[in-house]
């Protein structure tokens, strides 16, 4: 599966996304920001896929918006900046709400729109060359471009959100890590062998259970408190689950990834969303990310 700005390969569960475009430091034009989200969602409707890799071809991880695409932004008319602001959102949105965790091997620069792919994912492995840069204040944009206001504070807090969305600064990977940002800083050629090997980890585990543990996270990333997560309620497809309900049997390591059982399986729905769902009509409607939805419009 490869696009003309994406490089996609899978390898035993794990499905690797390589952002192609290495002369530009893989800078997203809007063919990117359309073909991206549709590539994550084939692979999501992969059974084979248990875990996404995402990383940047060459020296860099991804350099934001290209700016031979953002010059054009000032002729164009508000109806159509408001149609491209949404395909961008949209990028960074699908990458998010995708049923199977996502790495972001960070290789190079992530500035931008680039730091906001890799706020998406789930875990974030960078190099001692990675370098971090909310660079929309820089270039009179609001702070809030592709999601990042509403990803960048429950990453890193809010303190070090505004810090880094006000003043625009580069940060290095060593700081990074000091403020939880990334999870772990490698050499550059130990990067795709410890993200690899973090990603096999993970393929490892029974698919249905690593899903359901993404979706139960995200769906509860935002309750106010531990009663309203629900603690000591069961969860309507791990009850489900649990009782064997369904015609399959619950996944366990070793198990073919396309053996789910009938009662925790991946469904998409018209908007793309991922989540589980059982056959009495349980599922997380990813309320969680309404905010995160509606964070879109102000980039």
């Amino acid at each position: 599966m490869t696009g003309t700005t994406l490089r996609i390969t899978e390898d035993d569960g794990v499905a690797t996304v390589v952002l192609d475009r290495p002369q530009r430091l893989n800078a997203l034009t809007e063919e990117m920001f359309e073909e991206l989200p549709r590539a994550l969602q084939e692979l999501d409707a992969d059974p084979s896929v248990r875990v996404i890799l995402l990383t940047g071809a060459g020296r860099g991880f991804c350099a934001g918006m290209d700016l031979a695409d953002a010059s054009s932004l000032p002729e164009r008319v508000t109806a159509e900046l408001v149609r491209a602001q949404d395909r961008w959102g949209q990028a960074t949105l699908a990458l998010r709400e995708i049923s199977v965790p996502v790495i972001a091997a960070v290789n190079g620069p992530a500035a931008g729109a680039g730091l906001s792919l890799a706020l998406a994912a789930d875990i974030r492995v960078a190099s001692t060359a990675a370098r971090f840069n909310a660079a929309f204040i820089k270039i009179g944009l609001t702070g809030g471009d592709v999601g990042s206001s509403w990803l960048l504070p429950r990453i890193v807090g809010l303190g070090h959100a505004y810090e880094l969305l006000l003043t625009g600064r580069l940060i290095d990977a060593t700081e990074a890590l000091r403020i939880g940002l990334v999870n772990r800083v490698v050499e550059p050629d130990e990067l795709l062998p410890t993200a690899g090997a973090l990603a096999r980890e993970i393929a490892a585990n029974s698919p249905t259970g690593v899903r359901l543990t993404k979706q139960v996270v995200q769906t509860n990333v935002d309750a106010p408190s531990l009663r309203g997560h629900g603690a000591g309620k069961p969860q309507p497809s791990a009850h489900h689950a649990h009782r064997g309900h369904g015609r399959g049997r619950l996944s366990v390591p070793g198990q073919a990834a396309g053996t789910v059982p009938r009662a925790m399986t991946s469904t998409h729905g018209s908007s793309g969303r991922a989540g589980l769902t059982d056959e009495q009509g349980w599922a997380s409607d990813g309320s969680s990310l309404r905010s995160f939805r509606q964070a879109l419009p102000n980039a």
